[in-house]
């Protein structure tokens, strides 16, 4: 191969060895800019432009040798550890429906097992597809992805089967709120307080969805999130504001919010007569937390529990609503024991933490903010199933991610790690800051005393 004489030669020799399309953009810009300060260099000792140039092209190197070292950091890369803690619970939460389906002589016991199967493997279709979609769309069209879920949010409202009071479904629309809204905060950086007024406009958008359906998790979930998410921005300088300001004026939607949510529903008034008093509850649903309490109480480390009192003589089966869907937890440890439980949450706590590393590693702002919503959103669920299960439900729990039975719930989950896994999968690839400006960046090349150096460490 003839060596290249000018810089455009060099870097298109360089890019035709480096299969990841997407960086290619930035790779060029990089090489050029070394490229031109080298040839600046030597013009400045005299040389011509022409030969400045062929000079600072022969001391890059070997064009398909450099491109062939750069591809090798420049490839998608899965998080295998998230990947494989998914699928461990995924596997778990199939065995638990397996064990669910055989301990009770009821045919929708065996019907639900099967229609688990079917949502795990449209669960894992969703997963994979999502995987290999690029996920900066979330970055480039936050508003129509934000008013397309506006629309669905409204359509699953008005279509979707209503239970025990609840339009369930409204609960898992609200989830695919959280990385949109992380896309509108990206979308609005650099645009000083207008920006973070718009980020403030798009905030209340699910909540206003829970108290219609309602749902007191999904409100509670959205506008925590939501506020962590414009929060984290706030304090890596997005909007370049004044902190403080900032931090008060994101506040204010998020009273505004519940206080008007709360206004129109009764369940948090109900929730808490139900956790602290089950027999006061007026609407009903203090049964349930007495009986969850009695089943965690009477719960040894291994084994079946020993219930006393007005339960002691029945089946688990016949006095523990939704015992094979919102409170399979509480089932499993009044069944089998703490350890089942502690197992449980043990894989949750590894899935979370592992989570937060990979957000904390992404080089990339939008994948920083886009796998922190996920994260987040992963976490607040997993916590509100467990308290719930564990002390009463003070918020009816809605899901337990990859193991509660549950097509809907089960799938968006599974949407929901596909983003963040895509996100990190091209964390080498997209390029913007994920930190304050002041902090200087490490390259890819450097140039010094006639060498170049490429770093293919880059933390």
């Amino acid at each position: 191969m003839a060596e290249p004489n000018s810089a455009q030669d060099f870097i298109k020799s360089v890019c035709q060895q480096i299969r990841a399309k997407r960086a290619h953009e930035h790779l060029t810009g990089e090489l050029l800019t070394h490229i031109e300060s080298q040839k600046a260099a030597y013009i400045a000792d005299g040389m011509d432009e022409d030969t400045a140039e062929r000079k600072a092209v022969m001391q890059m190197g070997d064009p398909v040798v450099v491109g062939q070292q750069l591809d090798r950091t420049h490839r998608p890369k899965p998080d295998w550890i998230v990947f494989s803690l998914t699928a461990i619970l995924v596997l778990f939460g199939a065995a638990i429906q397996y064990y669910m389906s055989t301990v009770a002589a009821r045919v929708d016991t065996h019907e639900m097992f099967a229609k688990h199967l079917i949502y795990v493997a449209i669960g894992i279709a969703v997963l994979v597809i999502i995987y290999f979609v690029d996920y900066t769309i979330l970055g480039k069209y936050p508003k129509i992805l934000f008013g397309a879920l506006v629309l669905i949010g409204i359509l699953t409202f008005c279509n979707s089967p209503v239970i025990n009071g609840a339009t369930r479904h409204v609960f898992y629309v609200v989830l695919l709120f959280i990385p949109a809204f992380a896309g509108i905060a990206y979308s609005q950086r650099k645009k000083g307080y207008l920006g973070l007024l718009i980020c403030c406009g798009f905030y209340p958008v699910p909540a206003v969805l829970c108290p219609l359906a309602p749902t007191l998790a999904g409100l509670i979930q959205s506008s925590t999130t939501c506020f962590v998410i414009l929060a984290v921005a706030i304090a890596k300088g997005w909007f370049d504001v004044k902190k403080p300001a900032a931090f008060a004026l994101i506040c204010t939607p998020i009273v505004l919010t519940i206080s008007y949510a709360l206004a129109k529903t009764n369940f948090l008034h109900n929730r808490v007569i139900a956790i602290l008093n089950p027999e006061l509850d007026p609407s009903g649903g203090g049964y349930t937390g007495s009986v969850v309490q009695s089943l965690i109480s009477g719960s040894k480390f291994w084994g079946a529990a020993a219930i006393s009192g007005r339960y002691a003589s029945h089946a688990t089966e016949t006095i523990l609503p939704n015992w094979n869907t919102d409170f399979m937890l509480t089932y499993l440890i009044s069944k089998a024991g703490y350890a089942v439980g502690i197992l449980v949450v043990l894989l949750f706590g590894l899935l979370i933490a592992r989570m937060f590393v990979a957000t904390f590693r992404q080089k990339s702002a939008l994948g920083f903010i886009v796998s922190l919503s996920v994260t987040l959103t992963i976490t607040l669920q997993s916590l509100f199933y467990v308290l719930s299960n564990l002390v009463g439900p003070l918020f009816l729990p809605e899901t337990l991610p990859f193991l509660s039975f549950g097509g809907t719930g089960l799938v968006v989950n599974m949407a929901l790690i596909g983003l963040m896994l895509s996100a990190f999968r091209n964390k080498d690839l997209v390029r913007d800051s994920t930190v304050a400006a002041r902090k200087k960046r490490r390259q890819f090349f450097s140039f010094e005393d006639g060498k170049l150096t490429i770093d293919l460490n880059l933390k």
